[in-house]
């Protein structure tokens, strides 16, 4: 009986040991849950701020996306001025094309083109040829005067004759 006595202490000893071991892992425990309660909290008030961020970056999203619509039609326009460019530059080449060749067309004109000697010879022909004619419109009056002198004594003439 004594034996049962003994191995009922060491039991009971031995029992002591767990149940001391088991509140020791339960105050760990504890402490634990405390900090697990404390991390919890820590990372709900983590899950606001990232809900906070997450609003403002739905926020910023929708201005991107506003801008991103600016950009595109700012593209738009600048590529419709760009053909606008294109076309002016086009244009222009084209200009200064003409405008060279006309510009050779003037050279080419200005070294046939008379000078004011040759008006000035010329004209004086034209003052010679002038005075000319003006004798033979003269002459020409003064012979058709003349034959209609004739010609109303011929008819005289003619009276008296016939």
């Amino acid at each position: 009986m004594q034996k049962l006595i003994d191995m009922d202490e060491r039991y009971e000893k031995r029992f002591a040991t767990i149940d001391a071991r088991f509140d020791k892992q339960d105050e760990r425990f504890a402490k634990q849950d405390a900090r697990f309660d404390k991390q919890d909290e820590r990372f709900a008030k983590q899950d606001e701020r990232f809900d906070k961020q997450d609003e403002r970056f739905a926020k910023q999203d929708e201005r991107f996306d506003k801008q991103d619509e600016r950009f595109d039609k700012q593209d738009r326009r600048f590529c419709r001025i760009e053909k606008k460019l294109a076309y002016h530059d086009e244009m222009f080449t084209r200009i200064i094309a003409k405008l060279v060749e006309h510009d050779e067309q003037f050279v080419q004109i200005k070294n046939e083109m008379a000078t004011k000697k040759d008006f000035n010879m010329l004209l004086n022909r034209f003052d010679e040829m002038l005075v000319l004619f003006k004798k033979r419109d003269l002459e020409m009056a003064s012979l058709a005067y003349n034959q209609g002198l004739i010609n109303k004594r011929v008819e005289v003439l003619e009276k008296i004759v016939l």
